[in-house]
């Protein structure tokens, strides 16, 4: 299996690899974000209903009662992570065990950079975990896991945990562009993300 492919990268590969079977995976989104001192100076630069988005999500997380922290790859954290992680997975249906995210979180992190996770609290508990590295001038924000808690509404953690906690850490460790990844492209991109269409190559056998 071939690597994510981008548009411009499609016509040198099919002629490379001609039996590829190549398919759409969907949209990956990115949000710069230049050489800021926090937030509030990141957004005077956003358009206006791009800046409400984020100010509305700053609001909700203090209305809520959500905070982050940042915090190195252990063995205890990566199992919870990957409780929460499964969990999101289960609900979009692709059925992926504990054990096995724990399998990509460890594979994940032997990608080149520094790996942590932005941990999402709520009264005392973890209720998110968004798995990052910081690489170059960039932090990936790679995959979130979010556990069921009574009394929590999941898509404002969604918001506040995938989209807001990684802003937060990629400008508290200087990174002057957010990738967001693949998935959800539509709240990403009303926040002010650019988005570009990414493919997939299955190789397949000649003849």
């Amino acid at each position: 299996m071939s690597p994510f492919l981008t548009a411009a990268d499609l016509p040198a590969y099919v002629d490379a690899v001609p039996s590829a079977s190549v398919r759409e995976q969907g949209i990956w989104s990115t949000l710069e974000i230049g050489e800021v001192a926090d937030i509030a100076e990141f957004l005077q630069h956003l358009p206006r209903r791009c800046r409400q988005n984020w100010n509305r999500d700053i609001r909700d997380a203090e209305a809520l009662g959500l905070e982050h922290d940042f915090a190195p790859f252990s063995d205890e954290i990566v199992t919870e992570a990957a409780a929460g992680i499964a969990n999101v997975s289960q609900r979009n249906g692709m059925g992926e065990s504990a054990d096995i995210v724990a399998w990509r979180i460890n594979n994940f992190h032997r990608r080149p950079g520094r790996h942590f996770f932005v941990r999402t609290w709520w009264q005392g508990s973890v209720v998110a975990h968004t798995m990052c590295r910081t690489f170059d001038d960039a932090l990936d924000a790679h995959t979130i896991g979010i556990s069921d808690t009574p009394g929590l509404d999941r898509r404002a953690v969604y918001h506040i945990a995938a989209m807001l906690g990684p802003l937060r850490a990629a400008i508290d460790q200087g990174a002057r562009r957010l990738e967001l990844g693949l998935g959800h492209e539509a709240p990403k991109l009303r926040r002010g993300c650019t988005g570009e269409n990414i493919y997939f190559a299955d190789l397949l056998p000649v003849g």
